[in-house]
């Protein structure tokens, strides 16, 4: 259900620094979570997840006013952006259900196409939205 105490900026803005984290995480190669680092992962994980929430549904609202080309290219977008958040759902959920979260594991995360996908597909929506708006 969308919340709509979080924009489609908020939710970039909040993924981002989540992702860059991971990925620090990852390559430390950690082989348990001693030092409170396993704490840190899990927020951010669960930052992912609250912001991933209706995040393909604050879309649209970035492109009020495009043209009508545009605005189908967008409702087709956001289809397969809804698919892929689902999964991406899916994936961190399972990461959290584990006692220890391990750099592997995230590193792992970080490589499933859904979850490498999902940054780079919200900095795409976003970048459409500003062009948008400055057309």
């Amino acid at each position: 259900m969308l919340d709509s105490r979080y924009s489609l900026a908020d939710g970039i803005d909040a993924i981002e620094p989540a992702y860059v984290s991971m990925l620090a995480y990852a390559a430390q190669g950690r082989r348990d979570t001693a030092g409170g680092l396993s704490g840190e992962i899990r927020d951010h994980l669960r930052n992912i997840l609250v912001m991933l929430d209706g995040l393909a549904e604050r879309c649209p609202t970035a492109f009020v006013g495009a043209a009508a080309e545009a605005a189908a290219a967008l409702d087709a977008f956001v289809d397969v952006l809804d698919v892929d958040l689902a999964k991406a759902r899916a994936a961190v959920r399972m990461v959290l259900t584990q006692r220890t979260i391990r750099s592997e594991v995230i590193d792992n995360l970080n490589a499933a196409i859904r979850l490498r996908a999902l940054p780079t597909n919200l900095f795409l929506v976003r970048g459409f939205a500003a062009a948008g708006a400055a057309a």
